[in-house]
């Protein structure tokens, strides 16, 4: 065998190896590359949905929303605030009154956990419905992205703010165990919430009931 002739046999196998290796190493490199995305995608996502948040609750905080109605909250008041990077239909809002004086402090008035039971999405909080996965009731919202009666703030009262963002997942569908989903479709989480005392502004004639007491 001539020279030339090895040296083609030699570089041919060294093209084969580069095929295989790449087979094995670009699946690896973009799961790891989409996974990235995604971290960074839902980091986005919740500094988003923060910001938005602290904004609706200055809102509610000086009484600015005493016109608003459920049908129009999350359109005319909350996604007024999130510069357009949010889906307003993918967006559920709750507002609640809280008591420190009937031993429930913040975090016991809110659960502090995303609205996901058991791998599903639990919006029964959100959606005015008043039963949920397994049962449970709330009695204690009081806007909602639904259909329910909206109620305000009053003055001097203390409020927690509480949102939850349905954001598409791209990853999820590997990972099974991990996927949360809500009619048939699979979405990431982002869960933010708030609170504060509203100020000692006057209540007009015309203010819808306000928030139930919590319980």
């Amino acid at each position: 065998m001539t020279m030339l002739n090895r040296a083609k046999k030699f570089a041919a196998n060294q093209h084969s190896s580069v095929i295989v290796e790449s087979a094995i190493c670009l699946p690896v490199f973009f799961l790891l590359l989409f996974f990235a995305f995604e971290l960074a995608y839902d980091g986005f996502i919740q500094a988003v949905l923060q910001s938005t948040l602290a904004a609706t609750a200055q809102q509610v905080e000086v009484g600015k929303t005493t016109a608003a109605t459920s049908a129009d909250f999350v359109a005319n008041y909350v996604c007024s605030n999130d510069s357009g990077l949010l889906n307003c239909n993918s967006l559920y809002i709750r507002v609640q009154t809280y008591s420190p004086t009937q031993c429930k402090d913040f975090y016991g008035a809110t659960a502090g956990a995303p609205p996901v039971s058991a791998g599903v999405i639990d919006l029964f909080d959100y959606i005015g419905t008043t039963a949920g996965i397994g049962g449970t009731t709330d009695l204690i919202q009081c806007s909602t992205s639904g259909t329910t009666p909206f109620c305000d703030a009053l003055p001097e009262q203390q409020i927690i703010l509480s949102a939850a963002y349905l954001a598409p997942s791209f990853l999820q569908r590997l990972l099974p165990n991990a996927a949360t989903t809500y009619n048939g479709h699979i979405y990431h989480v982002a869960y933010e919430t708030i609170s504060f005392e509203t100020e000692d502004f006057s209540v007009i004639g015309t203010e819808p009931a306000p928030c139930p007491a919590s319980t």
